[in-house]
């Protein structure tokens, strides 16, 4: 295997290894490295081979009874002398290249010939043209948005349109095929999905015997037409492994091709020789889609490639090592494998949309054309090719695509990622600082933070049976209460009943954080749930399978791991109130008669005498709860700083080491130091919704304050000035000459040709031309 240590190597050494099954005499394994790629070998190799010792690498390469040979991480002049080498071996062999679609990737799409009374158009997904007619009397292509054709064949002569009259010579590498009068076969380029920079000729079609109802007919220009028939119409097809000789390769991908053709032209009766192509890899901790499976678990918007809605062929990592083994084994009848999985709805921005909703926001944005042409995966996301896989009769781990089998890929993504989660509870009576603590924390680990006010607006605002089940039981609520108002109302009183709003019940307030900690965010990155249960029946509602049942499991995926809770006296906490400026308390529970309501509230919920207390849910779960006291607690005054609650916190969470989960990779702002509660309203409940009035700079600074805004001023003046001056020059660079120069700059990444400069010298003169 080359590249043993590399992404699909290690697929295949997990495939084939036998170890497991047979003890005495398992698989021996050889293999070279590959450096691109950092990771380290795999265990259990026989021997890894150097290229520095070519005698002991061509002994054991001829050794061997499989050879697999990797074009994604493999010299291509290393692979065609190997493949030398091979070829004219005297012992049973059977050889694997593995290539991908991208060697298919300026192929025109195939169009087969249909009869008068059969649907023109038999394709489920949207594609630009959906019928051509062609009338050999008139050369003409009717409802064709492209009137340039690409031929897949040797390089002809130009015919004369004028004279449709006269039949035309077949072309040379094409014999007529009388066992095919029904359908002809055509391939032409979709104007706004195939890149119209001409290919390298292919070599010559051969009859294909297992086609006997097709004919096979290349158009060059729309002008110059060849046909055997007065009217022809056509269907879109798709691409079968039978198909392989039709294959036009993006220009990177021609070495490849190569690759592939001196594979299928070795004659060798003692050597099996196969090409699988596989479509766009994914699985195994991701190696192309790995920015679009982190920027979900980020639940940050996913980028496609408008319009998107081309074709892209994909396969697991292990579904491709499968069908490896398969062809090792079994020696399938045809050379070429098509390794694509069964996705039934293959348009780019579907699948893109698959992963975001599934592991991620929903969210999706189109990616400009700028920005695409500095990623990895946008040449395997721009492919449109519509392929049917191969006949492989194997267990295959998820042939149905990424869109039905997100739930595997997001496991494998966690796990060869090493990501994992904290899921964290912040208790304690009213303002003693669960939502600044809270926050505290969820900005440190990138977690989530989960508080009542946004899981209520949330869940009434969301589209679900669980939304209609809650609305309805308000209005039910809302109406008993508004009868028993009217019944209790004095004579010629009015009741505005627009005021009259009820509290989401308990048990459905439970059903609501759980649905929202169940969250693609809150189950991959884990949570910080702020101050919700507040007393031991919420507890069974929220974490219990069945409420009524206190003996009933868990619901682990809402279940906190680490369970905080924050102790401080009535008397402290309702002088901390009362010390808050009047502007940050009007309008919430924080006035003197609400804290008296709400402390009374907790203290009765959590009473220990007259029954179970909140964090007896958690003692009876064998969870422990660190204990936290906060200021005065029993009349005893503990001075304890903010860090050093936060550091008992975290030291708490970190027992069992720190999880990984892109938390280096998130862009934050710079931390400023630690503000006192009393000078952070966050320490409030997040009802808390009036802005802390502004203070006055401290005597002393005021002067250098005054000084520092006035030079922001002046700063943001100068800018705005320069900003005007520059518009003339900005609106026409970006109009008339920076979408040409980065057209010209995709393509040079695109291609990769040697004279760089001559390159895109080539492609404005053209461009200008094209202009003109």
């Amino acid at each position: 295997i080359s590249g043993i240590n590399s992404y699909i190597g290690q697929a295949l050494y997990e495939e084939l290894r036998n170890d497991h099954i047979e003890e005495d005499s398992p698989n021996v394994f050889y293999g070279t490295l590959s450096a691109e790629e950092d990771l380290q070998d795999p265990q259990g190799v026989t021997k890894v081979l150097s290229r520095s010792k070519p005698n002991s690498y061509k002994k054991h390469l001829l050794e061997s009874d499989f050879v697999v040979l990797d074009l994604h991480t493999s010299d291509l002049e290393e692979v065609a002398s190997n493949l030398s080498l091979i070829s004219s071996t005297e012992s049973q062999k059977t050889l694997v290249v593995i290539s991908n679609v991208c060697v298919w990737g300026d192929t025109p799409p195939k169009l087969l010939e249909i009869s008068e009374d059969e649907p023109s158009y038999n394709f489920d997904l949207e594609v630009s043209r959906r019928e051509v007619t062609v009338t050999v009397a008139e050369q003409e292509i009717e409802e064709l948005d492209k009137d340039q054709f690409d031929q897949d064949e040797e390089p002809q002569e130009p015919q004369e349109p004028q004279e449709p009259q006269e039949p035309q010579e077949p072309q040379e590498p094409q014999e007529p095929q009388e066992e095919k009068p029904q359908q002809q076969e055509v391939h032409f380029e979709e104007a706004s999905k195939v890149p119209q920079e001409p290919q390298e000729p292919q070599e010559p079609q051969e009859p294909q015997e297992e086609k006997p109802q097709q004919q096979e007919v290349h158009f060059e220009e729309a002008s110059k037409v060849t046909v055997q028939q007065e009217k022809l119409r056509v269907k879109i097809a798709p691409f079968e492994d039978s198909d392989y000789k039709l294959r036009k390769a993006y220009p990177k991908y021609e070495g490849w091709k190569t690759i592939e053709n001196q594979l299928l032209k070795i004659q060798n009766e003692k050597l099996k020789c196969y090409v699988v192509c596989a479509g766009l890899l994914y699985g195994n901790g991701e190696h192309l889609l790995f920015e679009h499976l982190r920027n979900a678990w980020l639940g940050q918007p996913l980028s496609y490639l408008p319009p998107g809605d081309n074709l892209v062929p994909t396969i697991h990592v292990q579904d491709l090592a499968k069908i490896v083994k398969f062809t090792l084994e079994n020696h399938p009848p045809t050379p070429y494998i098509l390794a694509i999985d069964s996705t039934p709805d293959k348009k780019q921005k579907s699948l893109v949309e698959a992963i975001s909703s599934e592991m991620g926001s929903g969210a999706v944005q189109e990616l400009n054309f700028q920005e695409a042409a500095f990623k990895d995966w946008a040449e395997f996301l721009s492919l449109n090719l519509w392929m049917v896989p191969s006949n492989i009769q194997t267990e295959f781990h998820c042939i149905e695509g990424i869109p039905q089998g997100m739930s595997k890929v997001e496991q494998e993504f966690n796990l060869y990622r090493g990501l994992g989660k904290y899921k964290v509870f912040i208790t304690g009576p009213p303002a003693v600082g669960k939502s600044y603590f809270g926050r505290q924390i969820a900005e440190e680990y990138n977690l989530p933070l989960v508080q009542i006010a946004e899981v209520v607006e949330e869940v009434t605002n969301a589209e679900n049976e669980l939304a209609a089940k809650i609305k309805q039981e308000l209005q039910e609520i809302k109406e008993k209460m508004i009868e028993e108002a009217e019944s209790k109302k004095k004579k010629n009183q009015e009741l505005d009943h627009s005021k009259i709003n009820p509290r989401i019940p308990d048990h459905l307030l439970g059903e609501a954080f759980r649905w929202k900690l169940n969250q693609n965010n809150c189950r991959n990155r884990g949570f910080v749930l702020d101050g919700w249960p507040r007393k031991y029946s919420d507890a069974k509602y929220l974490y219990l399978e069945d409420p009524e049942d206190e003996e009933s499991q868990v619901v682990h995926s809402v279940y906190p791991e680490v369970v905080i809770q924050l102790n401080a006296s009535n008397d402290f906490l309702s002088k901390r109130a009362k010390d808050l400026p009047e502007q940050l308390v009007a309008g919430t529970h924080y006035t003197d008669e609400g804290m008296k309501r709400r402390l009374a509230a907790y203290r009765e919920a959590n009473n220990e005498k007259t029954g179970p207390v909140l964090t007896d849910f958690f003692a009876k779960k064998n969870l422990e709860v660190l204990q936290l006291d906060y200021g005065e607690v029993d009349k005893k005054t503990t001075s304890v700083s903010n860090e050093e609650i936060i550091a008992k916190i975290k030291e708490h969470l970190e027992q069992k080491g720190k999880v990984e989960n892109f938390l280096e990779e998130v862009t934050e702002e710079p931390k400023q130091e630690t503000k006192s509660l009393e000078q952070d309203k966050s320490f409030l409940e997040e009802d808390t919704e009036v802005e802390e009035a502004p203070q006055e700079p401290k005597r002393g600074v005021k002067q250098e304050v005054e000084a520092f805004i006035e030079l922001e001023n002046l700063k943001a003046r100068e800018k705005d000035f320069l900003e005007v001056k520059s518009q003339p020059y900005r609106h026409y660079l970006t109009q008339e000459v920076i979408p040409h120069l980065t057209e010209a700059l995709f393509e040079l990444v695109k291609t990769k040709p040697e004279d760089q400069l001559q390159f895109l010298a080539d492609f404005l003169y053209k461009k200008s031309d094209q202009l003109k």
